[in-house]
């Protein structure tokens, strides 16, 4: 039995150039984590925290004083006070029919 090889034109080299595409090398050193202290981690951690606190504090308004506005007592209030009315009327009805 014998094979016949056919010429396909897939099978010849492209025109862009050599096949060379580099040597892999292996890296010089591997990486080597650090280890810190539980105290310099902690550190590091509330440092983080309060520059985190002044930059929402500087930029955002973070902690200034907020004043109520003056309808938002109007609309809850107005309602208690009539409510309380109509219970001091009831009230005084009730003593003085006596």
């Amino acid at each position: 039995m014998s094979y016949v090889v056919v010429e396909n034109p897939a099978n010849e080299p492209m025109k862009i150039g050599n096949y060379n595409a580099g040597v892999i090398s292996t890296p010089g050193m591997h990486y080597t984590p650090v280890l810190f202290s539980d105290y310099e981690c902690t550190r590091q951690f509330h440092q983080m925290e309060r520059d985190v606190y002044e930059h929402k504090k500087k930029n955002n308004g973070f902690g200034r004083d907020l004043k109520t506005p003056k309808s938002l007592y109007v609309i809850l209030g107005l309602p208690l006070v009539l409510l309380g009315g109509a219970g001091v009327c009831k009230f005084f009805t009730k003593i003085f029919r006596r």
